[in-house]
């Protein structure tokens, strides 16, 4: 009975992989499924200056969106959800969020890279891949969770990250 750790953005990759998450979770009778998500404390204006950023109201928005998504996941898959909103950078904080709560699996959204962004790891999702220790389910945008014995898995790419070897 894996925890599952599902980072969200609210982008159509990262919802996909929450979906995709949920019926991973029924499938295997998982323990728990948490989405996450983080805020900056400080954001950048159209000049490059800081701008601070009050992140309770940021928190307050991005509640009403979990509710609904948490609904949305449950109507869907019948698997109950919590969340969690975190602050800082997005690779540190939630880092250290699946540390500190013993995640089984991280089930993570991404869209399609080029070459470039691989090259030069402006990837989110590509920069916590490369540091996570846990098992990461990497889910592309299109996938769609099946089973059967005559029907494939669409998933790109499970990652091990003890062995550094997809799988």
């Amino acid at each position: 009975m894996p925890s599952i750790l599902v980072p969200v953005d609210f982008s159509a990759s990262s919802l996909n992989a929450a979906l995709y998450a949920a019926h991973f979770a029924k499938f295997t009778n998982a323990r728990s499924i948490t989405l996450v998500t983080v805020v900056a404390e400080m954001m950048a204006g159209s000049d490059g200056s800081p701008i601070m950023v009050e992140v309770e109201e940021q928190k307050a928005g991005l509640k009403k969106q979990f509710e609904e998504l948490q609904v949305f996941l449950y109507e869907k898959a019948g698997v109950p959800t919590e969340y969690e909103v975190l602050v800082g950078s997005f690779e540190k904080s939630i880092l250290a969020y699946e540390e500190q709560n013993g995640f089984d699996l991280v089930v993570l959204g991404v869209t399609h890279v080029d070459a470039l962004e691989t090259f030069f790891g402006t990837s989110h999702s590509l920069e916590f891949l490369k540091k996570s220790k846990l098992p990461v389910l990497v889910v592309p945008e299109e996938a769609m969770f099946t089973t059967g014995f005559n029907q494939k898995i669409d998933v790109s790419l499970l990652v091990d990250n003890h062995y550094k070897l997809p799988m």
